[in-house]
C-alpha cells in the first residue's frame, strides 16, 4: 500500500512539473510570466529639421522710366516772362531731338555717311514771330549748333521752327559766334533779311505795342522800335547762346 501511494505521488509530481517549467508554456499561451517586462519606451515624435528664417526678398529697384518719344528732358530752363513755356534739351533719340537734325541735314544736303557733331540743341515753344501777320499760331523752335565731322564745313548755328502749316531752317549764323544781335544772323526767306534787326530782347527794348499791317509789326514812335524775329515772350529761351 505504501509503495502504491509513493508511486502515485511520484506520478503526480511528474504530471504537474516544477514551477520553473511553467514559464515558457505561459509565454507561449500569452499568459503573464513571472519575469518583469521592461517599461515601454515612447518613440520621439518625428520632427522636421530646424529651418533658418527666410530672408526678406530684396526690394526690386524702381523701374527707370524709358525716354519719352516726344517730351523734352529735365535739362533746361524754367518758364519766365521772357521764356513763357521754359526751354529744354530734348532726350537723345526722341522725336524732338531727331526732327531738327534731320531737317538740318536736308537743308545742308548731307548724305547718310555725313556725320554731324552736335554741340547744342535747345527746344522751346511760344508765340509766332512778330513780323508774321497771320496766322498767329504757336510755334515750336529749336536752336542747333553743330559741325560736320568729315570736313571743316558746314558748321554753324541754326534756328529751326515748326508750325501746323510748315517747318524748316529759318536762319543761320557763323559757327563760334554768340548772341542774336543785328548783323549776325541771316535768313534766306523772302530774298534774304536779318531776322534779329533788332532782336526782341530786353537789351533792345522797350518795344511799342505792335500795329499789325501788311508789312508785319510796325511802330509810330521811333524811341520804341518794333523788334523782329521771335517775340519777347521767347527770346529769353535763347539766353547764354
Amino acid at each position: 500500500m505504501r509503495r502504491w501511494l509513493a508511486a502515485v505521488v511520484v506520478l503526480l509530481l511528474v504530471a504537474c512539473g516544477s514551477p520553473s517549467d511553467q514559464g515558457p508554456a505561459a509565454e507561449e499561451t500569452g499568459q503573464p510570466s513571472g519575469r518583469a517586462m521592461p517599461a515601454a519606451t515612447a518613440m520621439p515624435a518625428a520632427t522636421e529639421p530646424a529651418r533658418e528664417p527666410a530672408e526678406a526678398p530684396a526690394p526690386e529697384p524702381a523701374p527707370t522710366p524709358s525716354p519719352s518719344t516726344a517730351g523734352p528732358s529735365a535739362v533746361g530752363g524754367a518758364p519766365s516772362g521772357t521764356c513763357v513755356n521754359g526751354w529744354a534739351t530734348p532726350d537723345p533719340g526722341t522725336e524732338l531731338a531727331t526732327f531738327p537734325l534731320e531737317t538740318l541735314r536736308t537743308y545742308l544736303g548731307l548724305g547718310s555717311v555725313d556725320e554731324l557733331v552736335v554741340d547744342t540743341v535747345r527746344y522751346f515753344t511760344g508765340p509766332e514771330d512778330v513780323e508774321v501777320v497771320e496766322p498767329r499760331t504757336q510755334v515750336e523752335r529749336w536752336y542747333v549748333e553743330a559741325i560736320l565731322v568729315s570736313e571743316p564745313a558746314p558748321a554753324g548755328r541754326w534756328m529751326i521752327r515748326r508750325t501746323a502749316v510748315g517747318s524748316g531752317v529759318v536762319a543761320d549764323a557763323p559757327y563760334g559766334t554768340t548772341g542774336f544781335g543785328p548783323g549776325l544772323w541771316w535768313s534766306s526767306d523772302a530774298g534774304g533779311y536779318d531776322p534779329f534787326d533788332p532782336p526782341c530782347t530786353a537789351a533792345h527794348g522797350p518795344y511799342c505795342p505792335c500795329a499789325w499791317g501788311v508789312g508785319g509789326c510796325s511802330c509810330d514812335d521811333p524811341a520804341q522800335p518794333a523788334c523782329t524775329g521771335p517775340p519777347p515772350e521767347v527770346m529769353g529761351c535763347l539766353d547764354g547762346l
